[in-house]
């Protein structure tokens, strides 16, 4: 039985549909969700070589950092704790400060380094204060002061009581020089991942 053109032209859509449909599933469809796969992992791909370029540069940054420390510190905890009190006890003749205390609170080595805090306590005039906490923050070793607190010891506030916390670096007897060992496994490995050299 032969088809009337309106119903061949049905036939004709309707396979077109079918076909449109198919190829949408089969081709299309994959395709697009593929595409916007790849654009994702290409873009979490670039933060991650950013970041990882970031942590290099911050290495290399803070490797010159301890470079330029070099002289400055000391080899062991021992002879680091030794100049700290000499140049402590310089500062308080300087400041005119009195009953000076010193206290070592914690020592932690790590990656070549001891790490050291330190209290220190004294009391004096505003100015003999200042003073000392000027001469801590412009010290000729590497310190950082990490706390402190100005109380007055005499209800006049004409003494004032200083309470310092301060950290300083020496390297380890036993690490060898940590500027010259190769980097840890993690930058090794990251270097080769981002073809950093």
């Amino acid at each position: 039985m032969a088809m009337s053109s309106r119903e061949r032209y049905i036939s004709i859509a309707v396979l077109v549909a079918a076909s449109a449909f198919a190829i949408d599933r089969l081709f299309l469809s994959p395709y697009l969700e593929r595409r916007k796969a790849l654009a994702e992992e290409m873009t979490n791909r670039d933060r991650t070589l950013g970041d990882a370029q970031q942590m290099l540069q911050r290495e290399r940054q803070l490797r010159q950092i301890i470079r330029g420390m070099g002289g400055s510190l000391r080899a062991d905890a021992s002879a680091v704790e030794g100049q700290l009190l000499h140049l402590l006890h310089e500062w308080q003749q300087q400041a005119g400060v009195g009953g000076a205390s010193f206290q070592r609170v914690h020592a932690l080595e790590a990656h070549g380094f001891t790490h050291l805090k330190y209290n220190i306590s004294a009391a004096g005039s505003m100015p003999a204060i200042a003073m000392l906490v000027y001469r801590v923050e412009t010290a000729p070793i590497p310190l950082r002061v990490d706390d402190i607190h100005v109380t007055p010891k005499r209800e006049t506030g004409d003494e004032l009581q200083v309470q310092l916390v301060i950290s300083t670096l020496g390297r380890t007897s036993t690490g060898g020089n940590p500027l010259e060992r190769e980097p840890a496994p993690g930058v090794a490995l990251l270097r080769e991942t981002v073809g950093t050299p």
